[in-house]
């Protein structure tokens, strides 16, 4: 069963924000270790994850050089 973070972070906020056309949010999830990018395309979220040395990409934040593994590592 999922988490009440789960839901509200994974579902709740998803759905919110696609209907509210954010155009992105992370998910910055401690406990496994990765972060999840969901950028607005065509009213629909498209969602990539990114965990270890995988550099993180936002459309928002084009310029951003930034691994998960620096974001949970504290070396920004």
């Amino acid at each position: 069963q999922a988490s009440d973070n789960y839901r509200r972070d994974y579902l709740w906020k998803r759905q919110q924000y696609q209907t509210w056309q954010i155009p992105e949010y992370w998910i910055i999830d401690p406990h496994r270790e990765q972060v999840t990018v969901l950028t607005l395309v065509s009213m629909t979220y498209h969602e990539k994850v990114y965990t270890g040395e995988a550099e993180i990409v936002s459309t928002t934040f084009p310029g951003l050089t930034m691994s998960a593994k620096q974001l949970f590592d504290g070396k920004l």
